[in-house]
């Protein structure tokens, strides 16, 4: 017996529709055909944010999300890959921290 719950994301509309546009930007970048994704660019990147906000199992998001365990993972890794590019670079952290007048950064 199983039993279906729906459940809400801790993240503002803006998070998700950010990491959306960033996943759409990436897909024209590489030339993907529009309709040949089995999640949209908006449900990838709810995919994404509940693996890194609620920590759900790899097997179960993938099951919640009508995904195969390999289309799953590269739809993670994609997601995690254009967030990472988002990242300022260490140097730059550390000039923001400074000029923000912060005596101290943990890393």
């Amino acid at each position: 017996m199983s039993f279906t719950y729906r459940a809400e994301l801790p993240l503002g509309d803006h998070t998700v529709l950010r990491l959306a546009s960033l996943l759409i930007a990436e897909r024209q970048r590489r030339g993907t055909r529009s309709g040949t994704r089995t999640l949209s660019a908006l449900e990838q990147a709810v995919m994404v944010l509940r693996w890194f906000c609620d920590g759900t199992r790899a097997r179960q998001l993938f099951k919640d999300h009508g995904v195969s365990r390999s289309a799953g993972y590269r739809c993670l890794h994609e997601g995690v890959a254009v967030l990472a590019w988002q990242a300022p670079y260490l140097r730059e952290a550390l000039m923001r921290a400074r000029i923000a007048g912060y005596d101290h950064v943990i890393v």
